[in-house]
């Protein structure tokens, strides 16, 4: 079966609807091949160092886009990088059956406007589609959201590191494994380099570089910390990536500000990101651990409100990294300039981050993607065998 050339590219209420009937959803053909179920263009550079690593023959991108512009992103990309790509469309039509399926969410806790009908059983849909469900970890703070229930619906998780498998081991009977953080292998072996990423984004070598990584929603530092941090742009390099799923609102003063880069690019590589900074300015999710990660300094931002918030516990990851970092309930641009020129609490960070590295993440040199690439192929191999 070819490539898509498009017309039923994007997923749609139809879609949704007949796989909710399962009248005519008898798989016919099983298929030996691991497939990445894509949801916006930003997964792939999420999966993207384990499809490298997987043999070509065995490797395929499922393309769940909603809307049709990122379904053709999608589409492009898989076809720049040498991916075979199916839409959903086209599996159901041939009635084909993956043997194993990777996803980095049961999709149907993604808000709209990715997934604009909440009622349908995506892991109905992911059972069709495949033998085996198997989740790669996406961020590590909210404790609550990235451990609950869900993960229970798979037949395997792949972790970043120690803590995550503790967690889950705690909560779910699904087998866990090890893999470490492919998204940002490129950091870790030297092949994404900070001052290429500055010099195409035409930023100054002779400035330090503060990237904002911001979280979405009620947590969102840029209201609160904007007017402060918008002050540094005349000394600073300063780029703010905002999450996703930012309100637009939201961003209408940030584009009012001077000397700041404002990449509203949600398919943007993060690790560029973190390979450039000096410093990473976040708040809650994921992006507090890229810089961990990445070896990167770390200023936390605090919002009303996280305490107690639906999506973290007390013991959340997010509240233990404040235990070893610099974090701050409010800023003035005085008191942020001298957070980042004091080497005092440069050195400190440094050596928190030796520990937490090792609580939080599989040491892999920079080779995760290939851990989790074989990881995978010894579940195809086990579905294979087993297969009746």
């Amino acid at each position: 079966m070819a490539s898509s050339p498009d017309p039923t590219l994007a997923w749609n209420d139809d879609t949704a609807q007949r796989f909710q009937s399962m009248d005519d959803l008898v798989p016919q053909t099983d298929v030996a091949q691991i497939a990445f179920a894509v949801n916006v263009p930003l997964m792939l550079g999420h999966y993207a160092s384990i499809l490298d690593h997987l043999p070509e023959d065995r490797r395929v991108v499922l393309n769940f886009a909603t809307d049709l512009d990122q379904a053709r992103q999608i589409q492009a990309w898989c076809e720049r990088a040498g991916y075979r790509h199916y839409s959903v469309y086209e599996v159901m039509k041939a009635c084909l059956r993956f043997q194993v399926l990777v996803s980095h969410v049961p999709f149907c806790y993604v808000a709209p406007p990715f997934f604009p009908n909440p009622g349908v059983n995506y892991f109905v849909m992911f059972r069709h589609l495949s033998r085996t469900q198997v989740r790669m970890m996406y961020g590590l703070g909210k404790d609550l959201w990235n451990f609950g229930q869900y993960n229970g619906e798979y037949d395997a998780v792949l972790v970043y590191g120690p803590y995550q498998e503790e967690q889950l081991r705690q909560r779910v009977s699904t087998p866990v494994y090890q893999v470490g953080y492919p998204r940002f292998d490129g950091v870790k072996n030297g092949s994404v380099q900070g001052a290429e990423v500055r010099a195409r984004l035409g930023l100054s070598s002779e400035r330090k570089s503060l990237v904002w990584l911001p979280t979405c929603g009620d947590l969102c530092s840029i209201p609160r910390f904007l007017e402060p941090i918008a002050a540094l742009g005349e000394d600073y390099n300063l780029i703010l990536k905002p999450h996703p799923l930012t309100d637009p609102a939201i961003l209408g003063p940030v584009r009012q500000v001077d000397g700041l880069v404002l990449l509203d690019a949600p398919d943007y590589d993060n690790a560029e990101l973190f390979a450039l900074a000096d410093w990473v300015i976040a708040d809650y999710g994921g992006s507090p651990f890229g810089a961990l990660y990445s070896n990167t300094n770390l200023l936390l931002l605090n919002m009303p409100g996280a305490a107690g918030h639906q999506t973290m516990s007390a013991e959340s990851p997010d509240q233990m990294l404040r235990q070893h970092f610099v974090n701050l309930d409010s800023a003035t641009p005085e008191a942020l300039c001298r957070i980042f020129n004091d080497p005092d609490i440069a050195r400190a960070q440094q050596q928190a981050r030796a520990i937490l590295n090792a609580r939080f993440f599989l040491d892999t040199q920079g080779q995760a993607g290939r851990v989790a690439a074989q990881r995978l192929l010894e579940i195809l191999q086990r579905v294979e065998v087993s297969a009746p």
